[in-house]
């Protein structure tokens, strides 16, 4: 007599078991990559928000001393790294403040990271996105609020501020 055994089969082999793990693998390495793209677009959107709260800063400081303080340029007509030099508006501690935190969001330790130039009554600041840093976040003294392409990708602050202080 041949008896029929019921052979229940409990538990997963390991091929299944091997390709779960390897489906979560994938997705989790598909979240990740997001997640550094979420973060690094973050870190442009908060760059453009500090340059828009420089600016008003910065315009709060000529409502209080009737200019832009002196003059910061490289050679007389171009723009230069951010320093927060004596007598510039760079040098006011909530301006610098606000500088270096966008800085820091841009990749750097502080406001050098960016460009920036005052000639004058009118003043730029440019500040490389963290997304591609062939780009620059620019904002300037005729409320231009930008985001302009480096001319060859250099990030030079001179391919983003013109001559006469403003965004090109």
């Amino acid at each position: 007599m041949i008896q029929n055994k019921n052979c229940q089969k409990k538990g997963f082999t390991l091929i299944e078991l091997l390709v779960v793990v390897s489906i979560i693998g994938i997705l989790s390495v598909i979240v990740l990559a997001s997640l550094a793209t979420s973060r690094a677009k973050s870190a442009d959107a908060g760059i453009q928000s500090e340059l828009v709260h420089a600016r008003n800063q910065i315009e709060l400081y000529y409502a209080a001393y009737g200019n832009y303080g002196a003059n910061y340029t490289l050679g007389g007509t171009s723009p230069t790294l951010c320093v927060a030099s004596s007598g510039t508006i760079f040098a006011d501690a909530k301006i610098k403040s606000i500088l270096d935190n966008a800085g820091k969001l841009s990749g750097g330790n502080d406001l050098n990271k960016g460009g920036c130039m005052v000639l004058g009554n009118a003043w730029a600041v440019a500040m490389p996105l963290k997304t591609d840093s062939t780009y620059a976040w620019c904002v300037d003294s005729t409320s231009a609020s930008r985001k302009i392409y480096t001319t060859g990708g250099s990030g030079s602050p001179s391919t983003v501020i013109n001559s006469s202080a403003a965004c090109k």
